[in-house]
C-alpha cells in the first residue's frame, strides 16, 4: 500500500478495440503530466500491441485478463468462471501497482479490472464514448461513481448514477494539429505530399479495417456513373485493407485520385478535406468537430447495439452531418448527394460550423478534474508538473 504522500495511482482499463485504447492512452498521458501515475490494463486480442504503444510514449501498460460474455446462455457457467480468474488477476495487478484510483473505457475488456477495483474498494469511473449505453457499462455502472459521457446518452434511462458530458478524449497530435493556425506554405506542401491541386475540392473518404468495404466498393460505381461536370473535385481513398487498382479506374474515369490503405497522419487529410464520407465511431466523430469537417456519415450497421447509428443521429440532429443508412445508400444515392455537395455550398458550410461546436479539445483534462475532486477528499492530491496547466473548463461539462 503506498502512503498518502506518493502520486496517485490511476488504473484505466481500455483495451478491445482502438476507439477503447487511445482515449484512455491519452488519458494517461494527461495525467501523468498532472503528476500522477497511470497504469493501463489492457486487454483483449489487440493487447501486445497496444502495450507496446503505450510504452513507446512512457505511460506503464500491462496485459488484463478479460472474458467476453457469450451470446449463447449455455457458456454463461463457464464465461463466470473465468470471469472470477480475470478478476481476482485484477486484484493482483492493482495490489502490485498500489492503484488509488480506477477508470473503465466501456467494452468487454474492462469489465474485469472494475469489478476488482470494487472488490478493493478502489473509487471506479466510467467513459461511454458512444450515444447508446453499452452493456459493460451498463452493467458497471451501478458500482461506479460517475459516468463520463461523449454523447448524450439515447438510452441514459438505463443507469441512475451522475451522467457528466464530457466528450471523447482525442489524441494529443491531433488536438495540436486542429488548433494550429495553418500557413499557406504548409498548406501547399501537403497538396503537393499528395500529388493534389490546392484549387480544387477534396472528398476524403475512409471507413477504417472493419467497416471499409462496403464503401470500396461503392465509391468506384458512384464515380463511374457522376456525370463528367460533376468530377470536378479531387479523392482520398483510405482503403483499409490491401491497395487495389483504385487509383488507376478513378484515373480513367478522369477523377484525380490518392488511395492508400491508412494514413498515419490523418491530421493533414483532414486539414486540406472539404467533404468527409466516413462511418459513425465516436472518435472519427470527434476528431472531424475538432478540424469542423462536413461529413456524410454512414453507420456500420454491425456495430454493437447499433451504436454507431445513434452516434451518427446525435450529429445530425445538431446540423453537423448528413446520416445515410447502408440500406438507403447505392450508387445512385451517393450520385446525388456529391452533386448536392457541387450544387449547394452553402449548406456544408453550415454543417461544418455546426460539427465544430461539438469539440471537446479539453474531454481528457475534465475527465482529470472531476477525478481529482475525488483524489482530494481522499487526501491523495495531483500535484500539476509546472509546465502543465490545469483544465480551463473552455468547454464546460453538463451534469445531468
Amino acid at each position: 500500500m503506498q502512503s498518502t504522500t506518493s502520486p496517485p495511482v490511476l488504473a484505466i482499463a481500455c483495451g478491445g478495440t482502438g476507439g477503447h485504447f487511445f482515449p484512455g492512452l491519452t488519458i494517461a498521458r494527461e495525467f501523468k503530466k498532472r503528476g500522477g501515475q497511470p497504469v493501463l490494463f489492457v486487454g483483449g486480442h489487440h493487447a501486445p500491441d497496444q502495450i507496446k504503444v503505450a510504452r513507446e510514449m512512457g505511460i506503464q501498460a500491462v496485459s488484463s485478463a478479460a472474458v467476453r460474455i457469450p451470446q449463447n446462455k449455455l457458456f454463461l457457467p463457464f464465461a463466470g468462471l473465468k470471469l472470477l480468474r480475470c478478476v481476482k488477476e485484477n486484484r493482483e495487478l492493482m495490489r502490485r501497482y498500489g492503484v488509488t484510483m480506477a477508470l473503465g473505457m466501456g467494452s468487454f475488456a474492462s469489465a474485469p479490472m472494475a469489478l476488482a477495483a470494487n472488490k478493493e474498494g478502489i473509487p471506479l469511473y466510467l467513459h461511454e464514448g458512444n450515444a447508446m449505453l453499452g452493456r459493460a457499462n451498463r452493467f458497471l455502472s451501478k458500482k461506479a461513481e460517475a459516468l463520463f459521457l461523449s454523447f448524450p446518452l439515447a438510452n441514459g434511462e438505463k443507469t441512475r448514477i451522475p451522467q457528466i458530458e464530457v466528450g471523447m478524449p482525442v489524441r494529443s497530435q491531433l488536438r495540436q494539429s486542429a488548433s494550429r493556425a495553418e500557413s499557406e506554405k504548409r498548406r501547399l506542401a501537403t497538396f503537393e505530399k499528395y500529388e493534389l491541386d490546392p484549387e480544387r475540392p477534396v472528398l476524403l473518404v475512409f471507413g477504417g479495417s472493419q467497416g471499409a468495404s462496403f464503401l470500396n466498393e461503392l465509391l468506384p460505381s458512384t464515380m463511374n456513373i457522376l456525370p463528367k461536370n460533376m468530377r470536378k473535385f479531387q479523392l482520398v481513398h483510405l482503403t483499409g485493407s490491401r491497395r487495389s487498382s483504385f487509383e488507376i479506374e478513378y484515373q480513367q474515369m478522369g477523377i484525380k485520385a490518392h488511395v492508400d490503405r491508412r494514413d498515419r497522419r490523418i491530421d493533414r487529410l483532414y486539414r486540406i478535406a472539404d467533404l468527409v464520407i466516413c462511418r459513425a465511431g465516436a472518435s472519427t466523430i470527434f476528431e472531424l468537430a475538432l478540424f469542423g469537417k462536413p461529413a456524410i456519415l454512414v453507420p456500420f450497421p454491425a456495430a454493437t447495439d447499433d451504436h454507431q447509428l445513434a452516434n451518427a443521429r446525435y450529429v445530425e440532429s445538431q446540423g453537423g452531418a448528413i446520416v445515410k443508412e447502408e440500406k438507403e445508400l447505392d450508387a445512385e444515392e451517393l450520385m446525388n448527394q456529391l452533386i448536392e455537395w457541387h450544387q449547394n455550398p452553402q449548406r456544408y458550410i453550415e454543417m461544418a460550423a455546426n460539427i465544430r461546436k461539438l469539440a471537446r479539445p479539453d474531454a481528457a483534462l475534465t475527465i482529470i478534474d472531476h477525478m481529482a475532486e475525488h483524489l482530494e477528499k481522499l487526501g491523495r492530491p495531483l500535484v500539476p508538473q509546472p509546465e502543465v496547466k490545469k483544465s480551463t473548463g473552455s468547454t464546460p461539462a453538463r451534469i445531468i
